[in-house]
C-alpha cells in the first residue's frame, strides 16, 4: 500500500485539527489556522500549557506526581514512569526544554486526573485563540 504524502486520515473538531500521516507512514497531529501549520513555537507554547494545565488539575485533586505517573505510564515501574512524567513537566537537561507531547501521552495524562482530553483541547483553544486568527 502506497500513501500519497500528507494525507488527512481523520479530522477532529470540526476539520480543526487534522491527524496526517506522511510518506514515512509516521503519524502526527496538525493543527491549521487559515489554511495554514501553526508554528512550532506557538505549538510547543500550547503544548506546556495543557501540561501545566493538567499539573495543575493533578494538585487540585491532591494527587501526588507519582500516582500521576503511574496511572499514565501503567505499563513502566513506579520510577520510570515520574521520570518519564518529569521530562514532560520540567525542563531537562542540557537543552532546558521539556520533552514533546506525545498525543497518546496527552490522552492519558488528562484521563487520570478526570478530564476529558476534548474539555482541555477546547480550554487550550481559548487560551490561545487559535482559530480566531
Amino acid at each position: 500500500c502506497i500513501w500519497p504524502q500528507n494525507v488527512v486520515i481523520h479530522n477532529l473538531s470540526q476539520g480543526k485539527f487534522s491527524l496526517m500521516i506522511n510518506e514515512s507512514f509516521s503519524c502526527y497531529l496538525s493543527s491549521q489556522t487559515g489554511g495554514k501549520l501553526m508554528d512550532e513555537a506557538r505549538q510547543i507554547a500550547m503544548e506546556e500549557w495543557v501540561i501545566d494545565f493538567l499539573d495543575n488539575r493533578r494538585k487540585e485533586k491532591g494527587m501526588t506526581v507519582e500516582e500521576w505517573a503511574v496511572l499514565v505510564f501503567p505499563d513502566a515501574t513506579a520510577s520510570a514512569a515520574r521520570m518519564r512524567l518529569q521530562g514532560l513537566r520540567k525542563p531537562q537537561g542540557s537543552t532546558g526544554k521539556r520533552k514533546r507531547l506525545i498525543f497518546s501521552e496527552f490522552t492519558r495524562m488528562a484521563r487520570a486526573v478526570g478530564i476529558s482530553p476534548s474539555e482541555v483541547c477546547a480550554l487550550a483553544e481559548n487560551e490561545f485563540g487559535v482559530f480566531s486568527e
